[in-house]
């Protein structure tokens, strides 16, 4: 019995180590800070653009509103949650931990594709409808220059 107590020490320590190196490796490969991502809305006219900040923030353009929000974002998995307090346009003051927007978008190499996308509307958030998907672009990665 002695002996075997180091031996299933050792492979519980190394099991664990192998964990954390998998989630350090996940976290790196999806690691969004400093990158801009953006979906064209009108070929050559409009853009809409997200830019990940540090602290979980980003920033989104919505050409057809002519507003940059400031939001926040999470990632989970190969996913990636914004929200957003779309108040920000009207008022000075809002909680950006309470979204009134919310987008899910899946994060691959060079793409972030349209997952879901719900609106606060009367005590509740609505996804939209399935012709709002069909006219979205996915947002593609733009190069470091």
């Amino acid at each position: 019995m002695k002996t075997t107590t180091p031996i299933i020490l050792s492979l519980v320590l190394t099991l664990t180590i192998i964990g954390c190196n998998q989630k350090t490796d996940d976290k790196e490969s999806n690691d969004l800070t400093g990158t801009i991502w953006t979906s064209v809305v009108v070929q050559d006219i409009c853009l809409d653009t997200l830019k990940f900040h540090a602290d979980n923030k980003v920033s989104y353009y919505a050409c057809e509103v002519g507003w940059t929000y400031d939001a926040i974002y999470s990632i989970h998995g190969d996913s990636v949650k914004i929200g957003i307090n779309t108040t920000q346009l009207d008022v000075d003051k809002y909680d950006p931990h309470e979204p009134t927007s919310k987008y899910v978008l899946r994060i691959k190499e060079t793409e972030l594709e349209w997952l879901k996308i719900e609106h606060y509307y009367a005590g509740e958030f609505e996804e939209v409808g399935q012709e709002i998907y069909d006219n979205l672009k996915n947002f593609k990665k733009e190069k470091k220059h």
